[in-house]
């Protein structure tokens, strides 16, 4: 029986693949679970619906988009954690889990002025996402620094050990807007005055 459901869920998501109506891919889907027995199958079918939604969520943009998928992510997670939980040993839940932990990603990036005036703060921005605060240090820039983290500048852990051994000129931790929708959002921050030269 497990076969037969899945040589339908392999039919559906070519369909899909052809660029089928999206809406119409997700009631195949629907339909198809509600027909299939309470089996391991059941799983694979919820994990492409929640696939489903996780798509739909990653084209929804915060105070941007329509309201209509603002839930989306959130839903998609809801039913990975229930087939992870319900079909504990299968694929599925192999599945399940990795949607999970695709959502629960932490992510966390600034941007700053390049130049700011030495009278007032300064400002940057933060994109973050599934982090509820960041820290920040701030410390001055040198010919010899550059020099030392030149070969090392995309291999985070080597990178990291060399600069918290710099001089520290300022530091300060801002704590951010909480967000349970799992998706992106942005936050302005300060930069506390600085004397003129090169950080």
């Amino acid at each position: 029986v497990d076969a037969l459901y899945d040589v339908d869920l392999q039919r559906l998501a070519f369909v899909h693949g052809l660029k089928s109506q999206p809406t119409q891919y997700l009631r195949a889907l629907e339909q198809l679970l509600k027909e299939a027995p309470e089996q391991p199958v059941r799983g694979n079918i919820q994990i492409e619906i929640a696939r489903w939604y996780k798509e739909r969520g990653d084209s929804y943009i915060p105070s941007v988009s329509d309201d209509q998928w603002q839930r989306a992510y959130l839903t998609a997670y809801e039913i990975a954690n229930q087939v992870s939980e319900k079909y504990s040993n299968t694929g599925a839940a192999q599945n399940a889990r990795s949607l999970i932990a695709l959502l629960e990603h932490k992510d966390l990036q600034a941007k700053v002025e390049h130049v700011a005036l030495p009278s007032g703060p300064g400002r940057g921005l933060l994109t973050y996402r599934n982090v509820d605060k960041a820290y920040f240090r701030i410390i001055p820039y040198s010919k010899a620094l550059e020099k030392e983290i030149e070969g090392i500048r995309y291999k985070e852990e080597k990178l990291a050990n060399v600069l918290r051994k710099q001089l520290v000129i300022a530091s300060w931790e801002v704590k951010l807007p909480a967000t349970e929708d799992l998706y992106p959002h942005s936050a302005e921050f300060k930069i506390p005055n600085l004397e003129s030269g090169q950080y």
